[in-house]
């Protein structure tokens, strides 16, 4: 179920990536949510090493070859905010000179709270699945009041 909850997020950033802008699609503190089984050309990174992962990366200071890269993914708990912080409260704007906001919002996830996440037990399993995927609607009106996720993606400039 948490497979499936993650999926479809992947899917609406599918949409938001430009596939004309050449270079790697990396996806900022990937965790375990298994980005790269939607997005097959992602580069999955994250600030600590796990064996899933492709790569060991700081956000705040990249190693990749200059223009390597064609689209940033970050996706994180709005309560950590450490990869997001940057676009949300206007720290580090410099760093963005040649790259360009494609989405920015907060999202809510009741579905992930239903499903257990990665180390919960499920609350209700897919009986509640559907009744919080209803409330994750409602709720999405007013996103700054029930996020539980924060989705940024930069694309790269078109030369």
């Amino acid at each position: 179920m948490l497979r499936e909850i993650y999926h479809a997020l992947y899917r609406q950033i599918v949409s938001r990536i430009d596939p004309s802008i050449p270079g790697a699609v990396v996806g900022l503190g990937s965790s375990i949510g298994r980005l790269e089984e939607v997005i097959t050309q992602c580069v999955t990174t994250d600030l600590f090493p796990n064996p899933w992962l492709d790569r060991n990366e700081n956000c705040a200071q990249l190693s990749f070859a200059d223009g390597s890269v064609s689209h940033l993914i970050l996706f994180e708990p709005a309560a950590q905010g450490s990869a997001t912080r940057p676009f949300w409260w206007g720290e580090g704007h410099d760093r963005l000179h040649g790259w360009r906001r494609r989405e920015q919002r907060s999202l809510t996830a009741f579905d992930y709270f239903a499903s257990g996440g990665f180390s919960g037990p499920q609350l209700g399993g897919r009986f509640l699945l559907g009744l919080m995927r209803s409330l994750d609607f409602l709720a999405a009106l007013f996103p700054q009041a029930f996020a539980s996720r924060r989705l940024v993606v930069l694309e790269k400039g078109k030369s």
